[in-house]
This record gives C-alpha cells, sequence and structure tokens, in this order.
C-alpha cells in the first residue's frame, strides 16, 4: 500500500513513505515476541492526537476538529481512489478481518457469519472503494492551526465501503454527529446506517476478542455491550454474541 502510494500527498494530507523493510530472523529476540517483520518509514510532519488531546479542547475547538476530522476522512477515501484507480490492487481486509475472527473464536463463528453475509449484501458499487481501516484518533497528525495535516498506520488500509472509516465514530459520540455532518458534505453522499452500524458490529467484536485473549475483561466487556447495541441497529439483536466469560 505504502509502496505503491510513494509518499505522495493525498489532497493536503501527508502520509509516511516507506523507505525499507524486511523479516525479523527466527533467532532474534523480536522473532521470539512474535514479531515477524519490520517496517522504516518516512517520518510525518505534525504532532500525535488522540482522545486525552480531544478532552482538553474547548467546546468550540472540539466542534472545529470534529468538522475538519469529517472531512479529512472525505478528503483522504477521494484522493487515495484516485491514487488506486483499480480497486483489484487493494486486499478486503474486512472480509479477511472477519474470517480470522471466526477462526480466532469459535464461540462467535455463527455471528462471524452472520455479519459476513450482511457484508456481501451491501451493494456491490458501495464496497471496492479505498479505506484507511484505522481511522483512530491515534493515527491522525495536527498541525499548528490544529487541524489534520497528517494519516499514519496504513496497516489495515485496503477496499471496502466507505463507512469502515467513521466506524470509532461509535467509541467518541461527543463529536460523532457532527464529523458525520462534515462527512457528508464533503464526501457529497450520506452515511448509510445500516453499513455504519455493521462496522461498529465488526469492530467492537475485533476489540471484544482482542480483549479476551488479552485478559481485559472491563474493555472486553464494553465492548460486547457496544456489539450489542450495533447488532440491534442492523437487526441481528437476536443473534447475541456469547457472553463475557466471568474471570
Amino acid at each position: 500500500m505504502l509502496a505503491a502510494l510513494g509518499g505522495r500527498r493525498l489532497g493536503p494530507l501527508e502520509v509516511p513513505r516507506l523507505v525499507a523493510h524486511g523479516v525479523f530472523a527466527a533467532h532474534t529476540s523480536a522473532a521470539a515476541h512474535g514479531y515477524a517483520a519490520w517496517l522504516r518509514l518516512s517520518r510525518v510532519a505534525g504532532r500525535p492526537f488522540g482522545e486525552e488531546q480531544l478532552a482538553r479542547l474547548s467546546e468550540r475547538e472540539r466542534d472545529r476538529f470534529a468538522a475538519n476530522f469529517g472531512e479529512t476522512i472525505a478528503i483522504l477515501q477521494d484522493n487515495a481512489n484516485g491514487a488506486f484507480n483499480d480497486s483489484a490492487a487493494l486486499d478486503d481486509r474486512v472480509s479477511a478481518l472477519l474470517a480470522g475472527l471466526a477462526t480466532t473464536s469459535p464461540a462467535d463463528v455463527e455471528l462471524c457469519g452472520a455479519l459476513a453475509e450482511m457484508l456481501r449484501a451491501i451493494p456491490e458499487g458501495r464496497r471496492p472503494g479505498f479505506v484507511h481501516g484505522d481511522a483512530h484518533l491515534s493515527n491522525l497528525l495536527i498541525g499548528e492551526d490544529g487541524l489534520v495535516c497528517g494519516v499514519i498506520d496504513f496497516a489495515e488500509a485496503g477496499c471496502g465501503f466507505p463507512e469502515i472509516d467513521l466506524v470509532y465514530l461509535h467509541w467518541l459520540p461527543e463529536i460523532a454527529a457532527r464529523v458525520r455532518r462534515s462527512y457528508e458534505a464533503a464526501a457529497a453522499h450520506r452515511v448509510d446506517e445500516t453499513a455504519y452500524h455493521l462496522a461498529g458490529a465488526i469492530y467492537a467484536l475485533t476489540g471484544a476478542v482482542i480483549a479476551e485473549q488479552n485478559a481485559g475483561s472491563d474493555d472486553a466487556a464494553a465492548d460486547r455491550r457496544l456489539l450489542g447495541v450495533c447488532l440491534e441497529a442492523i437487526g441481528l439483536g437476536r443473534r447475541e454474541a456469547r457472553p463475557l466469560k466471568q474471570r
């Protein structure tokens, strides 16, 4: 992905350039800790952002950032689609994610199948566009003016339906409505509610499974609750995910 982009700007957004990459030898400590490969990337200007920084903003500053966030996602998708005019060059990361979840968490196999079926039901014309796949606040870099100037971490980038890049708004209710309005205005299309909550269900399930594997019961419980909300929104409320195991 980054090799194909070659460090080109996506509209006003700077992205890293792939400098070099390789794999860790089997005898190294990195391999022993589960790391398979390494990347060396160019530095992207801007400072890191996150939920702590968002919480420190005034109401006016938060509204300004939310509007910029929505516009940034629309710009990123539009310019990347121009760079990758052949969607066949992009991997379908979301379908692969669901397949991996079904293998990792056997108790969620039926739920993964139901979500995959809904994913396939999205009209073909909406599915093959570019998505960053991990458009979390921590993957945005902010300039001196307080606006997004760079985007990093393209490890989950590929093709998919556009609402995937709005998925983390489920965890950011204080700015979700403003981000969505700004995105719709910049992208010139409405957010599809079913696709939006489908993305939320997939990512909430992912977060829950990862937390459960790492004994993070509080995070897992929160993600399971959000999963239930999203499943209700897409009409899968009766296919409740398995209850969280007591530890």
